[in-house]
C-alpha cells in the first residue's frame, strides 16, 4: 500500500492527492481514502526545534505488526519558540482493520493557544472518492475535540440483526367506501450503532469508553 504523510497532520493512501495547508470538514471532495489526526496549517521548522519532524515505525511480525507514523513536536505556522508544538501519532494494526490516533501532546502557546486540542483543525478520517454518500467519520471540526493523553480507536460497526416486533398491521376501513390505511411496524435493528446500510461511516470511541455512531 502506498501513501502520503503530510506536514499538515494528514495520511493519504493516494500518493497523488495530498490535502492542503486549509482544513475543512468531512467528507471532501478531495480523491484518495485519508487519515485526519490533526488536519490544520502546521509546521515542522527544525530551526526553531531540532527534533521536530515526523517519523515513521513498524513494531512487531507479522501478521501481528504495527504500524506507526509520529508528529513529533510539529508547531503550527509561523512555527516559533513561544507558540509550543504538539506530539501525536497514527496506528494500524495488521490485519484487524483498528485505527487509532494516540495524542501526547496537545497544548500550543502563545500566540497559538487558541489552536491547542483541535481548535483550528480537522480529526476524522474518509474512504476513496466513489461512493455516494462517502464514508467519512468526523470527529471535530475547528473545534477543540481532542486533549493530551487521549487515544481515539475507529472501528468496523458490526452487522445488524434485525429484531422482530411482531408484524403487525392494523388497518382502518370506512364503511360503504372502497379505501384503507395500512399500518406496518418495521424491525428495529440491533446493536445501535451497527452496520444497518444507512449509518455512513466507523464507529470510534475515545480511551476505551462506548462507542461513537
Amino acid at each position: 500500500t502506498q501513501y502520503m504523510v503530510g506536514t499538515n497532520g494528514f495520511m493519504a493512501f493516494n500518493p497523488a492527492t495530498a490535502r492542503g495547508l486549509g482544513n475543512a470538514a468531512l467528507p471532501t471532495a478531495i480523491a484518495g481514502a485519508c487519515l485526519y489526526p490533526f488536519w490544520d496549517d502546521l509546521d515542522a521548522d527544525i530551526a526553531v526545534n531540532t527534533n521536530s519532524g515526523i517519523w515513521v515505525r513498524t513494531d512487531g511480525v507479522a501478521p501481528n505488526r504495527t504500524f506507526i507514523v509520529e508528529w513529533y513536536q510539529i508547531g503550527h505556522f509561523n512555527h516559533d519558540v513561544q507558540g509550543g508544538d504538539i506530539t501525536f501519532q497514527i496506528k494500524l494494526y495488521e490485519g484487524s482493520n483498528r485505527i487509532q490516533f494516540k495524542y501526547l501532546d496537545t497544548q500550543f502557546s502563545g500566540t497559538q493557544a487558541a489552536n491547542s486540542n483541535g481548535g483550528s483543525a480537522t480529526v476524522g478520517l474518509e474512504s476513496a472518492v466513489g461512493v455516494t454518500p462517502r464514508p467519512a467519520t468526523l470527529v471535530g471540526f475547528n473545534t477543540q475535540s481532542v486533549t493530551s493523553g487521549q487515544c481515539i480507536e475507529f472501528s468496523q460497526p458490526t452487522p445488524c440483526l434485525p429484531v422482530p416486533v411482531g408484524g403487525t398491521i392494523t388497518v382502518s376501513t370506512v364503511a360503504g367506501v372502497c379505501e384503507g390505511t395500512a399500518t406496518v411496524s418495521a424491525p428495529t435493528f440491533n446493536p445501535a450503532g451497527c452496520a444497518d446500510g444507512v449509518t455512513n461511516g466507523l464507529r470510534y470511541r475515545v480511551n476505551g469508553g462506548a462507542n461513537v455512531n
